[in-house]
């Protein structure tokens, strides 16, 4: 694993998380609030493009949406998001949350946080946030970083 990163996209707002040599170095959260259009897409793009070269990403792990709960926006978003991959030569692999081991938390949000805190303790403050002000947009950040982890860790 040299720089990988994960990203939890959504049309509000985008986690991601960069991992270089198995070391996390850089994790944030863009908000996007304006209503969606093709200027917020374009937004949207732009941003996850300013990290894939900020940093020299190779893999690029990426929330799979579940079916249930995902618009058509976001699966637009993730499709030129693997355009963007595909034309820079790096790896595009979605992965699901659903293959953690999130089994003993009482939902799969509390899972991720209870996960990446577990072994990213000095992001406590970022939940703790969350939780004062009953803001989840840190959650697409800690899921950015669980993605990286859990797929790594099942990759064995």
């Amino acid at each position: 694993m040299d720089t990988t990163l994960g990203v939890s996209i959504g049309t509000r707002f985008m986690g991601y998380a960069v991992f270089h040599k198995g070391e996390l170095i850089d994790w944030r959260i863009k908000a996007f609030r304006d209503k969606w259009s093709k200027k917020k897409q374009k937004k949207i793009l732009q941003a996850f493009a300013h990290v894939l070269n900020t940093y020299p990403i190779q893999t690029v792990i990426s929330k799979e949406p579940h079916p249930t709960y995902c618009t058509k926006e976001v699966y637009q978003l993730i499709n030129e998001i693997k355009a963007i991959t595909k034309k820079k030569g790096v790896s595009f692999i979605p992965y699901s949350l659903e293959k953690l081991d999130l089994s003993k938390n009482s939902s799969q949000k509390v899972g991720v946080i209870n996960l990446t805190l577990e072994k990213y303790p000095h992001l406590k403050r970022h939940c703790e946030t969350e939780r004062q002000t009953r803001a989840e947009y840190y959650i697409k950040m800690f899921e950015a970083i669980a993605l990286i982890d859990g797929y790594y860790r099942n990759q064995g």
